[in-house]
């Protein structure tokens, strides 16, 4: 359960407008995160903004994409990211490890390093 709660967006016509252009982005629903972040309208906005120029203003490819999006989550912690983008790629999360299934002990740090 969220320590902060949910924003409703039937509660809040203040916030119509940025719920409008990010459920117009993201098929119609409004995602838990931005349900947080409307708390900070300012701050959702920034974060959809950049969202954004990340998913459709850079030339990586989709599941170079994802595959960044998942490491970022492994590395933050972030179970849900993990869940969420895993299956996009094939990628099943090593639940014990936080690490992606089958890769070698260390990961992308000991390639890093």
């Amino acid at each position: 359960m969220a320590r902060i709660p949910l924003i409703e967006e039937t509660d809040h016509p203040e916030l119509a407008e940025s719920i409008a252009k990010i459920k117009g982005a993201r098929g119609g629903r409004l995602i838990n995160i931005y349900r947080l972040m409307l708390h900070s309208p300012m701050l959702a906005n920034a974060w959809f903004e950049l969202n954004q120029a990340v998913r459709y203003g850079t030339e990586i490819d989709g599941q170079c994409r994802e595959l960044a999006v998942i490491r970022v989550a492994i590395l933050n912690d972030v179970e849900y990211v993990q869940r969420a983008h895993g299956p996009a790629v094939g990628v099943e999360v090593d639940d014990a490890r936080g690490r992606v299934a089958g890769e070698p002990a260390g990961g992308l740090e000991a390639e890093i390093e």
